[in-house]
């Protein structure tokens, strides 16, 4: 597999004209993997995916399957029929690097109480005992703050109860509606991530580009290759006991610093400049993207400026 493989998660809403568009994304765009639910079918067979150079994963069982995986004919994976359903596909991929990691699509029923399904909940567990980097691209069907919802339901309460149970991570990033109607806006699709997938999902954002669906596509989630994980773990390991003890940046350098410690600190002096009736003005920055384009040779330049050495800034 590829250094980065870039991956497009969506719910076609058994559209025809949604699976068009998708399919032309992934051709165009030279995607590496679509992590589709609800796709266009016909007969049992999921239609309007399948390229020459793409490969289409489903339940061939079901009648009607609610979930499929795309993949591009150059990556090589081979679907776990344990965790084939109706309702999940999970895959197991090889990156050129020798490492297993699984991907998975997957439906979360609207008519049943709780979720997830208790097949996803065996995948977890499934991928927590062989210390497998999972990744789920799922259609919830339920509603928590926690993920950007206007409300909660019994069902967003279970499966939150679920992700911090199983140490998951919601990949989702800010509160941008996945699913719109003329009368509704909410965030019903999630990107999961285990912790031994920490790190590997990147520039995770949802699409402003038409998808004919009610639901949006998630894109690009960028798959890091694990070699570029463990260097960038190395160096921010020799950064933090080095460079950031002899020069600090700010108080979140540290470990004991944490992001929560920050906003109380900057609460107390919100207060207190309130309560000693002057104004304070604070000025937010989000930079989308910062990280992901910042070129080589402009971090490598910032690296030798903390004297971080040679060691650290040659990074061709």
């Amino acid at each position: 597999m590829a250094v980065n493989t870039e991956i497009a998660q969506v719910n076609l809403h058994h559209a025809a004209a949604a699976s068009a568009v998708i399919a032309n994304r992934f051709t165009v765009e030279k995607l590496g993997i679509l992590l589709i639910q609800e796709p266009w079918v016909h007969r049992g067979e999921v239609k309007g995916l399948k390229t020459e150079s793409n490969k289409v994963i489903w339940d061939l069982s079901s009648d009607r399957p609610r979930t499929c995986i795309v993949v591009r004919n150059n990556i090589e994976v081979f679907c776990i029929s344990e965790f084939l359903t109706q309702d999940l596909v999970a895959v197991q991929a090889r990156d050129f690097e020798g490492k297993d990691f699984v991907l998975a699509s997957a439906y979360f029923p609207g008519e049943v109480p709780t979720a997830p399904p208790e097949m996803v909940e065996r995948l977890v567990e499934h991928c927590r005992r062989h210390r497998l980097p999972l990744i789920i691209g799922c259609d919830a069907n339920a509603h928590h703050v926690e993920w950007g919802s206007t409300n909660c339901n019994s069902r967003g309460e279970s499966l939150l109860e679920f992700i911090i149970g199983s140490n998951l991570v919601i990949e989702n990033v800010g509160c941008e509606p996945t699913f719109i109607t003329i009368n509704r806006r909410e965030v019903l699709d999630l990107t999961l991530s285990n912790e031994p997938a920490n790190g590997l999902v990147s520039q995770w954002r949802v699409s402003t580009e038409p998808s004919m669906s009610d639901h949006r596509i998630l894109r690009p989630i960028s798959l890091t290759s694990f070699l570029l994980k463990t260097m960038e773990k190395i160096m921010d390991h020799e950064i933090r006991s080095t460079v950031l003890k002899r020069a600090p940046l700010h108080g979140l350098s540290m470990p004991e610093r944490r992001s929560t410690t920050a906003l109380y600190q900057m609460t107390s002096e919100i207060e207190s400049s309130l309560e000693h009736g002057e104004v304070m003005l604070c000025a937010f920055l989000d930079i989308e993207g910062a990280f992901d384009n910042t070129s080589h040779k402009s971090v490598a330049k910032a690296l030798e400026k903390k004297e971080c050495g040679s060691t650290g800034a040659q990074m061709d």
